[in-house]
Parts: structure tokens; C-alpha cells; sequence
């Protein structure tokens, strides 16, 4: 598939990144947060623990997020 922005009535705004790939993926290790494996932020895991009476490891993993 073609990317053809002209068909959709917009125009392309693609432009020339002023840095390497390199350093993008610096600041990507650097400041990108992951997914969390269960689909919420690890602060909310004991509320879900408590409310779910099972520890972490016995919580279902989700299929998708």
C-alpha cells in the first residue's frame, strides 16, 4: 500500500528529521514508557490484588490492551 495523502484531500508533511536514528532511540530507551504487562500502571496492581483477593502472579494476562 502506497501512502497517498492527496487521495484523502490532505498533503504530505513528511520532512527530514534533524537528528540521527541513533539518537532517537537514546531518547526513546531514556524516556519511553512501556506497556505495563497488565494493561494498568504497577501502582494500581495491590488495589486490584486486594479487590481480586489473588496476588499478582494469579492475575489473568490479557490477550490484547
Amino acid at each position: 500500500m502506497n501512502y497517498q495523502p492527496e487521495a484523502y484531500g490532505s498533503r504530505d508533511f513528511t520532512f527530514r528529521l534533524p537528528c540521527e536514528l541513533e539518537t532517537i532511540d537514546r531518547i526513546q530507551e531514556r524516556y519511553f514508557v512501556k506497556k505495563p504487562q497488565f494493561g494498568c500502571k504497577d501502582d494500581f496492581i495491590p488495589v486490584l490484588e486486594y479487590v481480586c483477593e489473588m496476588q499478582r502472579e494469579q492475575l489473568p494476562i490479557p490477550e490484547s490492551i
